[in-house]
């Protein structure tokens, strides 16, 4: 059972829809020079073909075609899934390993925003 969603695939997806938008006007070789890859890489990049590339990579790309990225932490806007089995209340807010009472609470997000 799935306890959390990886962000990290929606993220990728993300950077590389802006990596295709800010690559549509400039020639492949312009691209081959500036992210210093190969034209099927670039090929790939284009088509938001991201499975060779890491969520870092992305993002150094954006920044060496002048994207700003901006990461912010929040709260997740779905709802964890709970566990069955011997720790079943662990996920459950305001419970304790038991079931009983009531769990410390949870500390406060901060937001961070991070800026390329």
């Amino acid at each position: 059972m799935e306890l959390f969603r990886d962000p990290i695939p929606e993220l990728k997806r993300q950077v590389g829809v802006e990596l295709a938008r800010a690559m549509s006007d400039a020639s492949v070789t312009d691209l081959v020079e500036i992210l210093e890859i190969d034209p099927p890489r670039v090929s790939d990049l284009k088509r938001c073909k991201l499975q060779r590339y890491s969520f870092e990579t992305l993002i150094r790309y954006a920044h060496r075609l002048g994207s700003c990225a901006t990461i912010s932490f929040g709260a997740p806007a779905f709802k964890p899934a709970t566990r069955s089995g011997p720790r079943a209340g662990t996920l459950l807010e305001g419970r304790d390993l038991d079931g009983q009472g009531s769990a410390p609470p949870k500390p406060a997000l901060k937001k961070v925003d991070a800026t390329f």
